[in-house]
């Protein structure tokens, strides 16, 4: 008794309660996240899908997270999921929104009353490269043809992209400024959501050439569906043997980029926490290999420093969306209207005020316009919601039918509680040594166990008792 009293002293002496306390608050504060979800802003197999997926891979990888669940909302260049993603409380949950320029631009562009910056920004996580592409059987076989043909007649290249306001849309509006080219005489197709869009309709041959992230190209490209012939980095990107715009003469490049946001009302430890688990991801060796293997750049911004980031491009991407005169007509117009008033003093009241009249029209119109397109994008949302629920209640419905179904069976066999946790297992494809391993029983007993099963079932082995099941839920 003295020797324990004794070992009682020492532990309190050298280990006294606060150090204890912070130990277990050390413990507390690096707990694995049991959940996390992740919200996409576009469709599976687009470039917001590519960055989700990966960040998904190395987080389970990397043990920071115990399950990882990713939602894709598809509509308005993003702006659907940003909707979604304001207007619901996700104050006590891990949950994440992934954002970049291309939903930035979308919102702006849609006059859209949500913005990126009425988010929690938490960090960058990587740089992408734009691509220009062409099918692969097109007369066009370098970027200076391309430029060659715009220049020749702008209208004849039909354009796919991106959606209206996103990275590859305003990098193509740059590109044509720079190069004295009206936009507006483009004919450019926006394809919303991204994915697998973009290429596909440019293999059919529908289009003259493509704008979009490098990684929605790639598939195509390695199945030599479609050349490219430029990059947007400021470097070339290896295994593609395509220049730079800067290579010919263009001082222009642009890395797209996708960063991790979180709800306003999240509190400040989930946030912290989220922090600290991203810098550990982006610290990681398979995140490094990731970046490498998929032509990404490590621009890892997090904190202070990417909310400044972020404020800076909603500036930028703000004046890109300026009204701004730029077609001859518009100046020949404005020169008529000036010698108008000089030859007819008399009337320039009266001119004036039918120009405020039809801009007193115009604005009203845009604003109805703007109202009708957030009525349809929450329309939309509610759609998708609906069938998403209605959808997990089919499956539920269907799994609970299985369930019942097995269960049956069992007991029409007369099967003892051991053996119809055996038959389960057989069902999910354990062998046997993983089912003695699981229950702490000797392969052999197991076997037994299995034997007396497929006795009293009538059937041969485990291949029947799989097929017995399986052929009543197979259609004839």
């Amino acid at each position: 008794m003295f020797k324990i009293i004794y070992f009682l002293l020492l532990v309190l002496i050298y280990f006294p309660p606060s150090y204890l306390s912070k130990a277990n608050a050390v413990e507390s504060d690096n707990q694995t996240i049991k959940h996390l979800t992740i919200y996409v802003p576009g469709a599976i197999g687009g470039g917001y899908d590519h960055t989700a997926n990966v960040f998904r891979s190395v987080l389970l990888a990397e043990k920071l997270v115990e399950n990882v669940e990713i939602i894709h909302i598809i509509g308005a260049g993003g702006t659907l999921a940003l909707t979604h993603f304001i207007h619901n409380n996700f104050q006590n949950e891990y949950t994440v929104l992934l954002g970049g320029r291309s939903m930035m631009g979308a919102a702006l562009y849609n006059n859209s009353q949500v913005s990126i910056l009425q988010t929690t920004a938490i960090a960058r996580l990587n740089g992408k490269p734009l691509a220009i592409a062409v099918p692969n059987d097109s007369p066009i076989d370098t970027i200076e043809d391309l430029f060659d043909g715009m220049h020749t007649d702008i209208s004849l290249i039909k354009w796919i992209g991106g959606s209206a306001g996103a990275a590859d849309n305003l990098f193509l509006k740059d590109l044509l400024n720079i190069m004295n080219l009206d936009f507006d005489e483009v004919n450019y197709h926006p394809v919303p959501g991204g994915g697998n869009a973009v290429p596909k309709q440019l293999i059919l041959g529908r289009y003259t050439a493509a704008i979009s992230t490098l990684d929605e190209l790639l598939d195509a490209f390695s199945d030599d569906l479609i050349r490219i012939i430029a990059v947007t980095s400021s470097q070339r990107v290896n295994y593609i043997d395509a220049p730079t715009l800067t290579e010919k003469g263009i001082d222009l490049s642009l890395l797209d980029w996708h960063g991790v946001f979180v709800s306003q009302r999240a509190d400040s430890s989930t946030k912290q926490q989220l922090s600290e688990v991203i810098t550990q991801l982006t610290n990681s060796s398979k995140w490094k290999s990731a970046l490498k293997n998929r032509q990404w750049e490590n621009n890892f911004l997090v904190g202070q420093a990417f909310v400044d980031f972020v404020n800076k491009e909603q500036l930028t991407l703000s004046t890109k969306f300026q009204q701004r005169p730029s077609s001859k007509d518009a100046k020949d117009n404005f020169n008529e209207q000036i010698e108008s008033l000089l030859n007819n003093p008399y009337r320039w009241a009266i001119y004036i005020a039918l120009v405020c009249l039809l801009l007193l029209i115009t604005l009203f119109i845009f604003k109805l316009q703007s109202v009708s397109r957030e009525v349809r994008l929450q329309n939309n949302l509610k759609r998708v919601e609906l069938e998403n629920q209605h959808n997990k209640d089919k499956l539920a419905e269907k799994i609970s039918g299985i369930s019942q179904h097995i269960e049956q069976e069992f007991i029409k066999w007369q099967l003892t509680a051991t053996e119809k946790e055996i038959a389960l297992m057989l069902l999910k494809g354990l062998t046997f040594k993983d089912i003695a391993k699981a229950r702490c029983k000797s392969e052999r007993t197991v076997r037994q166990q299995a034997g007396a099963i497929y006795a009293k079932s009538s059937l041969a082995n485990r291949s029947d008792l799989a097929a017995y099941f399986l052929e009543d839920f197979m259609a004839p």
